[in-house]
């Protein structure tokens, strides 16, 4: 249950910058690319991270 409360918060967060992203005037499209692009991967990043932190390889 709490993973997937997580899961819609972060769906929710990706969603809601998108969406302030493409409604906001004043940002070109290259401005907006780069800012979506931040958007998507930063929370991707931030797993992949924690994950590579917490889980070690034996050897």
């Amino acid at each position: 249950m709490g993973y997937a409360l997580l899961f819609l918060i972060l769906i929710g967060y990706m969603i809601y910058g998108i969406v302030s992203v493409i409604k906001n005037k004043q940002l070109n499209r290259a401005e907006k690319t780069v800012w979506i692009i931040i958007i998507v991967f930063l929370p991707v990043l931030g797993a992949s991270m924690y994950l590579r932190g917490t889980f070690v390889a034996r050897h």
